[in-house]
């Protein structure tokens, strides 16, 4: 774990991706979607709360930490930009996000809770606020991991995706769907590939800036590795 509320560990990072930047021919750069480990306390007994106390900031605990993560996401962002403009910078965040509407109306976002029951656990939990980032415009395009079936009863992935289409674009950023595919490992059916199609198909119908693509995890899926015949399906 790199802590980022040192800026050595931030710099750490920002030369990893300008290495990789530099020295691949590559199109874009991605982070998943972990920032601080889950759940760390708020407290005396945190391990950065010294630190926090040193920094002489006006900001919460919580905030402190959030500020971290995003000085880390924009000083990536700067640094690509630096090197090689054309290559995009995102992230791959829980999928859900601003279900909390004091969150959302800090961003001046419509809450996700008008459009279903998911609950974002990411922003007090591992001090992730990816809608933050698409507000100051430090990443490109951003890759929610909406990892639920369309069926599913709090989370279903057509209204999520479609808030995060809504809040990309109010931003001016590429909202592309992260789908999780690995359930087909315990039930490689039709059925089940056309799970996967219909969730294509909300983010065609939902997109605001003309489904410029998805994400799915993983490639063993498609490839045949741990499941044969979805990615035919898939494509035809």
């Amino acid at each position: 774990i790199l802590n980022p509320g040192h800026s050595s560990a931030r710099w750490r990072i920002v030369n990893v991706c300008k290495e990789i930047v530099n020295n691949y021919d590559i199109d874009g750069l991605v982070f998943d979607d972990y920032f601080y480990p889950n759940g760390i306390p708020e407290d005396s007994s945190a391990g950065d709360y010294n630190l926090w106390k040193s920094s002489n900031t006006s900001l919460s605990f919580g905030d402190w930490r959030r500020s971290n993560v995003n000085l880390m996401i924009k000083n990536v962002h700067d640094a690509i930009n630096e090197s090689k403009p054309w290559v995009r910078f995102g992230v791959g965040p829980a999928g859900a996000a601003c279900s909390d509407p004091a969150v959302a109306a800090k961003h001046g976002v419509e809450p996700l809770s008008n459009y279903c029951s998911a609950k974002d656990w990411q922003y007090n939990a591992i001090y992730s606020d990816p809608v933050q980032w698409l507000k100051d415009g430090t990443i490109d395009y951003i890759t929610p991991q909406i990892y639920w079936l369309t069926t599913n009863s709090k989370n279903p992935f057509g209204p999520i995706t479609q808030w995060w289409s809504v809040v990309a674009n109010q931003f001016g950023r590429h909202h592309f769907a992260s789908h999780s595919t690995t359930f087909l490992q315990n039930s490689n059916t039709q059925a089940n590939w056309e799970e996967v199609g219909k969730q294509a198909q909300y983010s065609r119908d939902y997109t605001l800036n003309d489904a410029p693509g998805e994400v799915y995890y993983s490639a063993r899926e498609i490839t045949g590795k741990k499941v044969s015949g979805f990615g035919e399906w898939l494509k035809s």
